[in-house]
């Protein structure tokens, strides 16, 4: 990808199988930029829950 003046997503490709500290924060990386927390469903039920307490007290 050096050189690449397109500034759009790349897949990541790994071309051995061995997994590097690089690769693993190459894929934490993606996967946040992916699947960002304050969307995921344990996030969402975790407010839901919090609102239930608040309305209750």
């Amino acid at each position: 990808m050096s050189g690449d003046n397109q500034y759009v997503s790349h897949p990541l490709k790994f071309y051995t199988e061995e997994i590097t500290e690089t690769k693993r924060i190459a894929i934490d990386h993606l996967e946040k930029k992916l699947f960002p927390v304050d969307n995921s469903v344990i996030y969402l039920d975790q407010k839901q829950n919090e609102s239930r307490v608040t309305e209750a007290a």
